[in-house]
């Protein structure tokens, strides 16, 4: 069993609720947006630097 798509089907709900939030709250958008880029920043830069190899 794939742990990205375990993953990923644990995590889904998730995302369809902040999206239904962030829809009625636009704040809540930009909060996620402030934390998730940061952190997307750092896995595409451990990812190009071979990091994530071990």
């Amino acid at each position: 069993m794939s742990v990205g798509r375990a993953s990923s089907l644990t995590w889904f709900p998730l995302w369809i609720a902040l999206g239904v939030v962030a829809v009625r709250r636009p704040w809540v958008w930009y909060v996620s947006m402030a934390v998730m880029l940061p952190v997307m920043a750092i896995n595409v830069g451990n990812f190009t630097t071979g990091a994530w190899i071990g």
